[in-house]
């Protein structure tokens, strides 16, 4: 294990977890991405009940780990649940409103 990967496991992650906690607890959403390798990201995401779309896109990609495919499923998933504004989304037929 790279020695910056275990820096993540051992202190990086439970700070953000620790953060995205008291961001919780004051009704925020939180996401936050942390690329220690190459190939070696880590992502630590608490979301509120009804989060903005800018967290839950932020979510989608720090979750997805560079798979176009997952992200582009969990975007069109998103906008048929709740609507969107995107010339993309209306493009695949997903209706505007949710």
């Amino acid at each position: 294990m790279d020695n910056r990967e275990e820096f993540y496991d051992r202190e990086i992650a439970p700070a953000l977890r620790k953060l995205a906690e008291r961001c919780a607890a004051q009704g925020m959403s939180f996401a936050a991405a942390v690329q220690f390798a190459d190939q070696g990201v880590g992502s630590t995401v608490m979301l509120t009940e009804a989060p903005d779309p800018t967290l839950r896109l932020t979510a989608f990609a720090a979750r997805c780990k560079g798979n176009a495919d997952l992200l582009l499923g969990w975007i069109e998933e998103d906008a048929r649940k709740h609507g969107h504004s995107s010339v993309y989304m209306a493009r695949l037929g997903v209706p505007h409103s949710a």
